[in-house]
């Protein structure tokens, strides 16, 4: 299958609840959080709605509400919790669902969870991206990690998007060695692998 587009960029990112802001202000830079409402809480002004809306768009709506000119205020992410990619399989720690955090590749996202477990099968990873729209079947993408540290072959190492979902599948090793009894497993390598 095709390489996905790229994941869509910081400036195109729709803020939701959880979302730590920082807002540049005449004179001063807050970090504020967008509430569950889909709000902003500033000192000056009543509750500013940004859910739903890019870093430019709420700087627009800040500064009306302000009394602000759009070039006087700026508004980033720098913290992206409104929006999750779910991990499982053999990855450090458990499944779970992780915070996006901007445009990072599969190898990074990787890393910054920890790493992958020894049962692991690296070149076997898979992302699972379903539609926007939530119509039509998931779109499945193979992931070499090998290939990635090994060779710097980057074909597979694609852009993580909101609500991805990273599988790392175990070693057919692993799988077998599970179903066994413990005391059978050294007699299966030995017979399988010669060790």
């Amino acid at each position: 299958m095709a390489l996905p587009p790229p994941a869509p960029a910081a400036d195109r990112y729709r803020i939701g609840p959880g979302d730590i802001l920082a807002l540049s202000l005449p004179g001063s830079v807050l970090r504020v959080e967008v509430q569950a409402s889909g709000c902003i809480e500033l000192p000056a002004a009543t509750a500013v709605r940004v859910e739903g809306l890019t870093p430019a768009q709420s700087a627009h709506v800040l500064a009306e509400a302000l009394g602000l000119s759009p070039q006087e205020i700026g508004v980033s992410v720098v913290e992206y919790r409104s929006r999750m990619i779910y991990v499982s399989g053999e990855v450090a720690g458990h499944a779970r669902a992780v915070p996006y955090q901007g445009p990072e590749t599969v190898l990074d996202f990787l890393r910054r969870l920890g790493g992958l477990t020894p049962e692991s099968a690296p070149e076997r990873v898979q992302v699972i991206r379903y539609p926007a729209e939530g119509t039509g079947p998931p779109e499945v993408y193979r992931v070499d990690l090998r290939a990635i540290l090994l060779h710097d072959d980057q074909r597979s190492n694609i852009v993580l998007q909101p609500y991805d979902r990273v599988y790392v599948p175990e070693t057919r090793q692993s799988v077998v060695e599970r179903c066994l009894p413990p005391w059978l497993v050294p007699v299966w390598r030995v017979i399988t692998f010669g060790f």
